[in-house]
C-alpha cells in the first residue's frame, strides 16, 4: 500500500510553489496516493492536477479537518502561507495521524510581526519543514526562531 500524501495551498494560480506541487505530483505519483486540497483559487495548475488523476479539493478548516480524520492521511504537506498555518493547526489537532511537513520557499518581506509570530508558533506543530535556500533557512532560524534540527534544505 502506497503511503498517502495531502498536499494542502492556499492557490493554484501558476507560480513558482505550484509548478514545484505539479513537478513532485507528475514525477512520484506512482510511489505515493496523492490528494490535494486548495484553499482559494483554484487556477490553471488544478488543470494539470486533474489530468494526473489526482483527488482535488477545495476545503475550508473544517471540511479539512473532517477530510483528515476520515482518511488515514501519513503525510500533511503544506505550502504557502496562509495553507502553512491552517494545515499546521488541523494537522496538530487530528495528530497522531499524520506527519506535517511545511515548505517555505520564499524570504516573505511582505509578514508583518503577527504572521512572524504566528509562524513561528504554529511552526512548532510541524515535524520537518523544507526551505528551498540556506537564505531561507538561516531567515527562519533567525526571525521566526526555528529550530535548525527541524529545518532541510532542498533545492529546485
Amino acid at each position: 500500500m502506497k503511503p498517502k500524501i495531502l498536499h494542502l495551498i492556499t492557490s493554484l494560480n501558476i507560480g513558482g510553489t505550484e509548478r514545484n506541487l505539479l513537478t513532485i505530483l507528475q514525477f512520484l505519483k506512482e510511489k505515493y496516493d496523492f490528494s490535494v486540497v486548495y484553499l482559494k483559487e483554484r487556477g490553471k495548475i488544478a488543470e494539470e492536477i486533474e489530468k494526473l488523476g489526482i483527488p482535488l479539493f477545495k476545503f475550508n478548516f473544517f471540511s479539512l479537518y473532517k477530510y483528515l480524520r476520515k482518511n488515514e492521511i501519513n503525510i500533511l504537506h503544506t505550502h504557502l502561507y496562509r495553507a502553512n498555518i491552517l494545515g499546521r493547526i488541523v494537522g496538530k489537532i487530528v495528530r497522531p495521524r499524520q506527519i506535517i511537513i511545511s515548505s517555505q520557499r520564499a524570504i516573505d518581506a511582505w509578514k508583518k510581526f503577527y504572521h512572524v509570530w504566528l509562524d513561528s508558533f504554529t511552526a512548532q506543530f510541524c515535524d520537518l519543514i523544507i526551505a528551498n535556500s540556506l537564505a531561507t533557512k538561516n531567515l527562519l532560524c533567525q526571525r521566526e526562531r526555528i529550530s535548525a534540527e527541524k529545518i532541510v534544505v532542498v533545492y529546485k
